[in-house]
């Protein structure tokens, strides 16, 4: 599961725009816990690259939606 799909599942307005594709079964959407996080990747940032979760939520602060 992407972390758009996660997202998803909590949001209405983001579920609307994969409902045609779940629709037409070319995505599977399922429940993902923490048992989970051994299987999501993992990243190693260079120094100096900004953090990506002050980075989301600025763009969410920036959001007028």
């Amino acid at each position: 599961m992407t972390r758009e799909e996660d997202r998803s599942a909590s949001d209405p307005a983001s579920a609307a725009r994969y409902a045609h594709l779940v629709a037409r079964g070319q995505i599977l959407l399922k429940a993902a816990t923490t048992a989970d996080l051994h299987r999501m990747p993992t990243y190693e940032l260079p120094d100096g690259t900004p953090d990506p979760l002050e980075v989301l939520l600025a763009e969410r602060e920036a959001d007028d939606r």
